[in-house]
């Protein structure tokens, strides 16, 4: 859910000893680092009591698609949800997320900036992706999620898209 909620630029709510904060999802998991026992930003003492998701116009083509191992009850091995609106034949909106290539929700910033004020064609997609994921480092033995990453994006953007192209 953390990967769509992403996507759609929603927010985690919490409170604690230090009031009412809010952050968002895209942020609310934690990176690997000098804390790993810590999943996420909540402080000690801090609940979540909500989450927010922006007010969406009414018909925003959305997408959520995982590969997994397994047809059911089995982790995604890559997923992506997205967004995407198309007016007068550019992207004007974007919102794209990965999910299993890291530790947290992967928020695909440069892709959905290089589709913004793109004709939505095969090209531009490929860019977009490429772009993005130029910047994973894999480990080993997963490697195999970039290529599945690509793919599932590439399929999603264009399903999203279909109506626009016709």
């Amino acid at each position: 859910m953390a990967v769509a909620l992403a996507a759609l630029d929603a927010r985690v709510e919490v409170y604690g000893t230090e009031g009412a904060r809010s952050l968002p999802v895209a942020d609310f998991h934690r990176l690997p680092g000098a804390h790993p026992e810590r999943d996420t930003e909540l402080l000690p003492g801090e609940l979540i009591t909500g989450v927010l998701l922006p007010a969406a116009p009414a018909g925003l083509p959305s997408a959520y698609r995982k590969a997994r191992d397994r047809a059911s009850y089995a982790f995604a091995l890559a997923s992506l949800a997205a967004v995407v609106r198309v007016t007068d034949g550019v992207v004007d909106h974007a919102g794209i997320a990965f999910g299993a290539l890291a530790h947290r929700p992967w928020r695909a910033r440069r892709a959905e900036q290089a589709l913004l004020g793109a004709a939505p064609t095969t090209a531009a997609f490929e860019h977009a992706v490429d772009l993005e994921l130029s910047a994973a480092e894999p480990l080993r033995d997963n490697a195999y999620k970039l290529p599945l990453a690509r793919s599932l994006a590439l399929d999603v953007l264009t399903r999203l898209t279909v109506a626009a192209r016709t």
